[in-house]
């Protein structure tokens, strides 16, 4: 019995460790919408803005950017706000598409 429980502690600390370290490098916030989710993630040119409105299943990349401190999704539809490292902040009212 103590070998389950231990087994089952020592699995539920990798997946708390695992789950810290898959994000560590991308940001994430929530939509005003259920399920609706951006994330920052990789694409062949560096890094891109992605949009979920199924809890990341599927996710459509929006635009391509690069030097990516934080986002924060706004209560209005399809706004998003993005910190760059350089202290500018810049915000889209089209799902992230910055043009």
């Amino acid at each position: 019995m103590n070998t389950i429980k231990n087994a089952t502690l020592i699995l539920t600390i990798l997946l708390i460790l695992g789950t810290n370290f898959a994000f560590a490098d991308y940001h994430i916030t929530r939509g005003p919408d259920i399920g609706e989710i951006y994330f920052v993630g990789p694409t062949t040119t560096g890094e891109g803005i992605y949009h979920s409105t199924d809890f990341g299943e599927t996710a459509v990349c929006m635009d391509s950017i690069s030097e990516v401190e934080s986002i924060c999704a706004d209560l209005t539809h399809g706004g998003l706000y993005r910190g760059k490292m350089s202290n500018c902040l810049y915000y889209s009212n089209n799902y992230g598409q910055y043009g």
